[in-house]
Order: structure tokens, then sequence, then C-alpha cells
């Protein structure tokens, strides 16, 4: 069971549509994740200008600057800042061209050939070429490596340089989605003359180079100059700042250190619509709320059990009491309502906590049942 974090689309005079949301991640050279934002209004503006500093405040502190071992979102959101992957993952989580310009597979989807962008360059000045694709890939995928990407990016069992603008991936199997991943958080490209300097010393292709990194104070990253998407980052620089409580983040927000919460707790929702100063945008995420029940365990190795814990929980009733309606109800899987790969299913569980009881009931008479024991035969007397 789930419920997944969903969005209304703001109806109020200045308020951003998912695309407006899209827009303003492109303006710092960034796709934000879909999910609730606060923003600054006037750091907004709906034709973007060149120069500025965004700062975002975050609740958590990123560990890592290793795009191989980062698994937190403020992780995320730097190494999609400083890096590139081959592909970029759309707003309708549709593959996009980013440092490959094309790519296409053999009839079997078994062998991937993309052909990468001409003339992009790392920040430390060296020349994009295929063969820091394949280093990147293999780095991901050896096990002393430790990533848990591994065994993310598909069944990729060689990846080789044809030339220097053009990389092969050949699979184990066939998969349509190898450029999809490719466009995932674990498929950022890093320079191959680097490898010891990669926790340290970061240096992509992307918008933003890194500037400061003081965990659990601040990161600071600005302007590549020669990014190869000419006439961005609109933004001079881009700060994730530190600021584990909510409420704090609230202030620092209205009071101007901060330009935007990446996260809105719901409580706070209420009152930051109400400021004038302030924006809330909300967008569907894929983000959901699992009961989760060990099917290999007992009672819920029996789907009679499953079935009534189904029954037993008021979803609707939760996402108005804990989401305060900020969500939709689940069905039964974890994949959202924004994923092309979204179907509805049926039946539809509804809350009906009689139907819930007897079909408990149903399956304590039959688990009495068996374990009853056998009765010895009669023998009778003569």
């Amino acid at each position: 069971m789930a419920t997944d974090a969903a969005g209304r689309g703001p109806s109020q005079s200045g308020s951003l549509t998912r695309r407006g949301l899209l827009r303003l991640g492109l303006a710092a050279g960034a796709s934000l994740p879909l999910g609730r934002a606060g923003f600054a209004r006037r750091a907004w503006a709906q034709t973007p200008r060149p120069g500025g500093v965004l700062k975002m405040a975050w609740a958590s502190s990123p560990r890592t600057l290793d795009p191989a071992l980062a698994i937190q979102g403020d992780e995320y959101m730097i190494m999609l800042n400083i890096y590139d992957n081959l592909t970029r993952i759309d707003e309708k989580l549709q593959p996009q061209p980013q440092l490959a310009a094309r790519w296409s597979a053999d009839e079997q989807g078994r062998v991937w050939t993309f052909t990468l962008r001409p003339g992009v360059k790392f920040h430390h000045g060296k020349t994009l070429t295929a063969q820091d694709v394949v280093f990147s890939i293999e780095r991901i995928l050896d096990p002393k490596t430790g990533s848990p990407g591994r065994t993310v990016l598909g069944p990729i069992e060689k990846v080789e340089a044809v030339d220097a603008q053009t990389v092969r991936f050949r699979l184990t199997a066939p998969y349509a989605d190898l450029p999809l991943n490719l466009g995932a958080t674990f498929g950022r490209i890093l320079p191959s003359d680097r490898p010891d300097t990669i926790a340290t010393e970061p240096s992509g292709t992307g918008p933003f180079r890194l500037a400061e990194f003081r965990p659990g104070d601040r990161t600071r990253m600005v302007r590549f100059a020669d990014y190869w998407d000419r006439g961005r980052p609109y933004l001079d620089e881009l700060w994730q700042v530190n600021v584990p409580q909510p409420a704090t983040q609230v202030a620092s927000l209205t009071g101007g250190d901060v330009q935007m919460m990446f996260e809105v707790p719901t409580s706070f929702i209420p009152s930051l619509q109400r400021n004038p100063a302030v924006g809330v945008v909300e967008v569907k995420s894929p983000a959901f709320q699992p009961v989760t029940m060990l099917v290999n365990q007992k009672p819920f190795d029996d789907n009679r059990v499953r079935l009534a814990m189904k029954h037993a929980v008021d979803r609707d009733g939760l996402v108005r009491a804990v989401w305060q309606g900020h969500g939709t109800v689940g069905e039964d899987h974890p994949v959202p309502t924004v994923n092309p790969f979204y179907a509805p299913t049926s039946p539809k569980h509804a809350y009906d906590v009689a139907r819930a009881k007897q079909v408990f009931a149903d399956a304590d008479a039959r688990w009495r049942a068996e374990r009853a024991e056998p009765q010895p035969p009669s023998t009778g007397s003569g």
C-alpha cells in the first residue's frame, strides 16, 4: 500500500506551474527534482537574466563528492550541477541528449552506440572523449569501487571507445532503457585523467564548478564560463546551505538569507502561502509511503491477511490528516502517475473495516483448522 506525494497546480497570481519550476531549474543550470519547494518571489523572473546568487536551504548535509558513492538528495543535486551525463531525463521521464548528441541500438537492443557532443570541456580544461565515458562507467561497474549504482545502469557487459567521439555498450541481454538509466544519478561522466582527485577536487563538464565544500555549513558552486550549452547557466553562483531545522529554514527564507527551501514540510505550507513574499511550488513526485509486509514471513505469507490489511487502512484519511490533502492515494504499487509506465490497477481496495474483519476471520478459521490435531480413530468395545 502506498500514497504518492502529489501536487496541486498553483492557482494564485505569481505561482509556478511544473513548467515554471523546470524553467527555474534551467536558470540555475539544473533540473530540480519534482516535489514541493518554497522560494522568495523576488528571486523569480519570468524572463531569465544573467547574474545573481541563488542560495537553497537543505535540512541534510552532503557526505561525499564522489558520484559513485552518492546516496542522498543533497549529494545528487551537487553532482547534477558539477557533472553531466550522456543523457538527460526530462520532466516526462524520457531521455534527451546531453553529452551524447545522439544514440542508436541494433535490432536486438543488445548493442548501443552513443555519439558524443564535440568540443565539450571539463572544468580543468580537458576535452571530453569517449575514453572518459569508458572510465566513468567501468568505475561504477567495478566491485572494488563499492558503488550502489553497480546494478542500476543495466546489463552492461562491456563499454568501449570506438573512436574519440563514439562509445559502444555491449549488453548481456536486450535492454530498451539503457539511455534512460545513463541519465540517472550514477551515470555522471568524470575525467579519466584525474582518478585520484574525484573526492577532493571534482572536475566535471557541468554548468557549475565547485568553489567551496563545507559539510554541515554550505556548498558553493560558481558558473563555469566554458560550459558547452552557451548562455547557461544564468546564475553566477549556486549555494546549498545546511539548515537542519524546518522552522529555521522558513525564517531564513522569509528573512532573505536564502532564496529557496528544497522541501517544505506540510505543516508550514499554510503560513508560507499567506506570505506575499514567498511562493510555494507543488508538482507531482515519484515519492511514496509504503506499508511493507514481508510475504515470506507469517502471517503475511497468507494473501488473505494482506487483503485484510489493504481494506483496514484509511488511505484517504491519511492523505487528509498527515499530508493535509497534498497527496494522492496509491494503488498498491510504487509506480507514480508521472511515470509513462503508470497504469491504474483493479480492483481498488477501499477502506472497509467490516470487510477487513471478515477476511481476517476467514483466514484465522482456516489456520485453526489446519493446526487442529487429527483425532485418533474410534476402536469401540465388545
